[in-house]
């Protein structure tokens, strides 16, 4: 794989992977651009804190202008987010079908699965695909009982923390 020219991460998933990013962009020496989400409990954020966010934006469109030579594409940045609202309402959707069904219709394999899926496509319109034949998938094992996990389903057990990807 060639090496970047440029990082881009945010802190809103996991804070183990800035280390990841920072680490990597030392290593390769080129630039490291970083988005600071604030946390929050509340179902809407606070202006003050979507202030924080859009003006974070704002530099991170100047830096990667001036990284790439290109123009930011304010239409196909809108597109983007578009889909990727309407994909995280869907992986919300199966999430939901998952955690709220006695035998659960998939493991949790089949979740981090689908988890990588929302953290390298989610702006994509085939994930938006992919995740509505899964949630079909999912109701449609729903119906006959049926589940990918291999067991008697006796516990749930709440993972926090890095995925088991490796």
């Amino acid at each position: 794989i060639p090496a970047p020219d440029f990082l881009c991460v945010g802190n809103n998933i996991c804070t183990t992977v800035i280390k990841w990013y920072e680490n990597l962009a030392w290593k390769y020496n080129i630039p490291l651009v970083m988005l600071d989400v604030p946390y929050s409990t509340q179902k809407d954020y606070e202006p003050e804190k979507i202030n924080y966010v859009k003006s974070q934006l704002q530099g991170i469109v100047e830096q990667l202008e001036k990284i790439t030579g290109k123009q930011f594409d304010y239409n196909k940045f809108q597109e983007v987010l578009e889909t990727s609202s309407e994909n995280g309402k869907l992986f919300q959707e199966a999430m939901d079908l998952i955690g709220k069904t006695i035998p659960s219709p998939a493991s949790a394999f089949d979740e981090y699965n689908f988890m990588a899926l929302m953290i390298i496509a989610r702006g994509k319109k085939e994930t938006t695909e992919v995740l509505k034949l899964y949630i079909q998938e999912l109701k449609e094992r729903i119906i006959s009982g049926e589940t990918t996990f291999a067991g008697e389903e006796k516990y749930r057990i709440m993972w926090d923390g890095l995925c088991c990807w490796p």
